[in-house]
C-alpha cells in the first residue's frame, strides 16, 4: 500500500506540473464547467505516466519467462503487478499460461548492468487447491528515484485461461488492465491508468484511483460496481441487473437498450420501477 500511494504522488504531482497551466487557461468559471473539464484528467495522466514511470519497449532491455500451471483443476486466479500492462484472455487450453516480459529503460547502466536490476524482480507463484497466485514484486525497484527520465520499469503479463476459471483477481499499482471474452467473477483494481474489459458476463468489480475504466459488450450481475476518484467510466452494457456505480471527479457515460431505473446518490422519484434493473449512481458532481 505504501508503494502505491508513492507511486500515486508521483504521478499526481507530474500531472499538477503539467496540467495546472491547461485548467487556468480553460477560463473555468463554474463546478459544472469544472467537472467538464476533470474528465478529461485521467487521459492527461496516462499521457504522462508515459513520460514519467512506463517503458518504450523499443529502447528497453527484456527479461522473459513463462509459466504454466500443474493443475488442470484451477477455479480462481489472482494477479499482483506494481507497473505495466496485464491481458487476460481465455483461449482452448486445459491449464493457465503465463508470459511476462520485464523491461527496463536506463540509459545511466549497460545491458548487462539492467539485465542484473531486472533479476532482482521476483516473480512469487503459488498453486494451492483451486486456486492460482501470481505475484511480481519489485520492491527492490526504486520508484521515488528522482531520475526517472533515466530509469523507468514496466512489467507486461499476458495470461491465457481456461473456459473453467470461475474468479479472477487482477491488481496493478501503474498501468493498463485489458480482460476480454470471459464468464464468471471479475474484480479489477488500478491505482493509475486504465481498465479495458470487453465481453464479459458475471459480476465486475472494477475500481481505479486516477483513470479510467471502459466497458464493452457487458452482461453485468447483481452487484457489481464501477468506481473511481478521478477519471471517466464508459459501459456498453447488453444486459444487467442492479450494479453501482462510484466516481468522485469525472464522469459517467453509458449505454443500454432496455428499460430501467437511473438513481443518482440515492434520490428516488415517483417513476422508480422496483421490477426494473437499476444503475446506483454515487458522485460529488450531483448539481
Amino acid at each position: 500500500m505504501k508503494k502505491k500511494l508513492l507511486i500515486l504522488t508521483i504521478v499526481l504531482s507530474a500531472l499538477l506540473l503539467t496540467s495546472c497551466g491547461f485548467l487556468v487557461k480553460s477560463g473555468i468559471n463554474s463546478a459544472i464547467n469544472f467537472s467538464g473539464e476533470i474528465a478529461n484528467v485521467a487521459d492527461k495522466v496516462l499521457e504522462n505516466k508515459g513520460d514519467f514511470i512506463l517503458v518504450d519497449p523499443s529502447k528497453s532491455v527484456n527479461i522473459e519467462e513463462v509459466h504454466e500451471a500443474k493443475s488442470i483443476d484451477i477455479k480462481k486466479i489472482k494477479v499482483d503487478n506494481p507497473i505495466g500492462n496485464i491481458v487476460v484472455k481465455n483461449e482452448d487450453i486445459d491449464k493457465i499460461k503465463i508470459d511476462i516480459v520485464k523491461r527496463i529503460e536506463n540509459e545511466e547502466a549497460t545491458d548487462d548492468e539492467n539485465k542484473k536490476i531486472l533479476e532482482t524482480i521476483n516473480t512469487i507463484i503459488k498453486e494451492e487447491n483451486d486456486k492460482y497466485y501470481l505475484k511480481v514484486d519489485a520492491d527492490n525497484i526504486n520508484y521515488g528515484n528522482t531520475k526517472l527520465d533515466n530509469k523507468r520499469l514496466g512489467i507486461d503479463i499476458n495470461i491465457s485461461l481456461p473456459k473453467n476459471i470461475e474468479l479472477i483477481d487482477v491488481d496493478l499499482d501503474v498501468g493498463r488492465i485489458q480482460v476480454g471474452d470471459y464468464k464468471g467473477v471479475l474484480i479489477t483494481e488500478n491505482a493509475v491508468g486504465s481498465i479495458e474489459l470487453m465481453n464479459i458476463v458475471g459480476k465486475i468489480i472494477a475500481s481505479t484511483e486516477v483513470g479510467s475504466i471502459d466497458g464493452k459488450n457487458l452482461i453485468l450481475k447483481k452487484d457489481s460496481k464501477f468506481s473511481t476518484s478521478v477519471g471517466g467510466i464508459e459501459l456498453d452494457i447488453a444486459d444487467m441487473e442492479d450494479i453501482e456505480v462510484d466516481y468522485e471527479l469525472g464522469s459517467f457515460e453509458y449505454t443500454y437498450g432496455k428499460e430501467h431505473n437511473y438513481i443518482v446518490n440515492n434520490k428516488k422519484d415517483d417513476n422508480f420501477n422496483s421490477n426494473l434493473p437499476t444503475i446506483y449512481v454515487e458522485t460529488e458532481l450531483d448539481f
